[in-house]
């Protein structure tokens, strides 16, 4: 799954009733704009979503660089701090009803969330560990999830849920 800036869109972006299996690699899904180009109201919902898993503790402390001349292909990351989705300079984007599993288990949080105003997750659910890490995020939310405390953030600069 892979979004690209809202700018190429016409519409706002929205995937649902998809289910995605034995993946063979450990990146993640990847939405992920530009800081003058973010990508806008993408809606995810109804997504089973099973990762290979098995990343080295490392990938968890990650901080992929923005190799912006690269944009955008999936790879022009490296390896990321995710096991499910990578979201990076985007604005207002949803998640409901989403499943995030891992074939083996994986110190990655399963949500990286960077430079994103507008978050709102309900009713996801994850392996064990850290659910989100968040990296200077304005505007989160997360409801209905059982693994973590309903909450409502205004601003997260650094933070692990």
């Amino acid at each position: 799954m892979r979004c690209v800036s809202s700018r190429f869109f016409t519409a706002p972006p929205r995937f649902s009733d998809a289910s995605s299996s034995s993946a063979a690699s450990l990146l993640p899904s990847i939405i992920a704009g530009l800081p003058d180009h973010p990508v806008e109201d993408i809606k995810i919902s109804d997504v089973y979503l099973q990762q290979v898993g098995g990343a080295p503790e490392a990938m968890a402390h990650l901080n992929p660089p923005a190799n912006e001349d690269h944009y955008p292909e999936p790879y022009m990351f490296g390896d990321l701090p995710a096991c499910g989705f990578f979201i990076r300079h985007a604005r207002n984007v949803e998640f409901s009803n989403v499943e995030v599993a891992v074939q083996q288990a994986d110190p990655r949080p399963s949500f990286r969330i960077e430079h994103v105003d507008g978050a709102d997750f309900f009713h996801v659910r994850a392996p064990g560990g850290s659910l989100f890490s968040l990296e200077d995020v304005r505007n989160f939310a997360v409801s209905g999830s059982g693994q973590v405390p309903d909450q409502r953030l205004a601003a997260a600069r650094s933070m692990v849920i």
